[in-house]
């Protein structure tokens, strides 16, 4: 139907995408078409670009139209899912908590219905801070850090110890303290 018929206006209403509503003789309220045209989710406002520092916090969002729908985001193509330093992965806004330097990179969130998808075009997370095993920041890793690292061992990486996950397995455990290890002495 490609618009209303004069006789038969007071009888339907278009109500979004293609949806019309037909009234029956009855009072019944009945779907009389759809085509389905603009129901697609579509990305309004895009994720923008951040910079924070080693151990700061960083929220991305996105705005999209379509209904029904759902998000997903990805770092640099890869699912994300929350976890302790994450939360939002399939909302409108993820945010990631004691920033690690292996959470740089890009991200996209993909918003998905039953009459398709669309992806955001990438933000990208710079942080700034300090090479893997500088938990003071200061810039060297030296025994310092080492100093740092001790009292953090085993427990969760956030606050002033989130800079001490160098392995971004989200414990601070005998892996970074090997990664310290590595890093101070050079290769082997």
């Amino acid at each position: 139907m490609s618009g209303p018929e004069s006789n038969y206006a007071s009888w339907y209403t278009i109500v979004a995408d293609g949806l019309v509503i037909f009234s029956g003789g009855g009072g019944d309220l009945f779907v009389f078409a759809h085509t389905g045209r603009g129901a697609a989710p579509a990305i309004l406002t895009p994720p923008a670009s951040a910079t924070v520092p080693v151990g700061g916090s960083v929220t991305f969002s996105v705005t999209a139209s379509g209904p029904g729908r759902t998000y997903q985001w990805y770092r640099n193509g890869a699912p994300l899912s929350d976890s302790p330093r994450i939360t939002g992965a399939s909302t409108a806004a993820i945010t990631i908590t004691s920033v690690v330097p292996a959470d740089a990179g890009n991200y996209t969130v993909t918003v998905t219905n039953a009459c398709g998808s669309a992806t955001s075009s990438p933000a990208t997370l710079t942080v700034n801070g300090s090479a893997i095993g500088d938990a003071d920041l200061d810039g060297d890793v030296d025994l310092r850090d080492l100093a740092q690292f001790q009292p953090c061992f085993a427990l969760p990486p956030t606050g002033a110890c989130a800079v001490c996950d160098w392995t971004s397995d989200g414990a601070i455990d005998a892996q970074d303290l090997g990664v310290w290890y590595a890093t101070v002495t050079g290769p082997q």
